[in-house]
């Protein structure tokens, strides 16, 4: 077989969503911190995912961080989409354009062996912030490439990444992966949703 054939050719990468990735502020960081440390002393709410045993317990975050966080949160949206080519426009369900509106953030208190199983979010955006890391910590998004075979990108985490923030599309499947230390993984996380307007 000849393989001195010259052919011309062009490259064409498929567009796909990723995340953004960046830090929360020092002082919101702090003050959200100091919460988480006291969330336990509150009754959980009901378990995102009561069909697993090992998922961590949920509570709601307090108002006061909450109008902060989201405050910060708004920020990202414009940023992924600028990033992404304008991923929100890509929505063509409704006919008309409606504003966003952010669903109640939640505290995920994550001890020794629990997992988060593989899943998705309602919204069109959604967001978690590591609060409190093990010594070794893994989170996973798997999609699939343009012939359906299934991707891994997996972030590895430690305390250093403490404060740090992500956003992804809601439908991106995710997996919290268990650790082994006995520390706790603390973390926020909420969606962004479409708001509908009252009539």
């Amino acid at each position: 077989m000849n393989r001195n054939i010259s052919v011309s050719h062009e490259i064409c990468n498929l567009e796909n969503y990723g995340y953004l990735r960046g830090g929360l502020p020092s002082e919101l960081l702090d003050s959200i911190k100091e919460e988480c440390s006291k969330v336990e002393e509150r009754n959980a709410i009901a378990h995102m995912v009561k069909k697993y045993d090992q998922t961590p317990s949920h509570y709601v975050l307090g108002d006061e961080n909450k109008e902060s966080l989201l405050n910060f949160v708004h920020a990202f949206i414009d940023e992924y989409d600028k990033a992404f080519n304008n991923y929100s426009g890509c929505w063509r369900l409704l006919n008309k354009n409606v504003p966003f509106s952010f669903g109640e953030p939640w505290i995920n208190v994550q001890e020794k062996f629990q997992h988060l199983p593989m899943h998705t979010h309602d919204g069109v955006y959604t967001y978690t912030c590591w609060i409190n890391l093990p010594s070794e910590s893994i989170f996973d998004f798997m999609y699939s490439s343009t012939i359906g075979i299934p991707l891994l990108h997996q972030i590895k985490l430690t305390p250093a990444d403490e404060g740090g923030i992500l956003i992804f599309p809601s439908l991106l499947r995710h997996y919290i992966h268990p650790f082994s230390d006995n520390s706790k993984r603390v973390s926020v996380s909420g969606n962004i949703i479409l708001q509908v307007p009252q009539t």
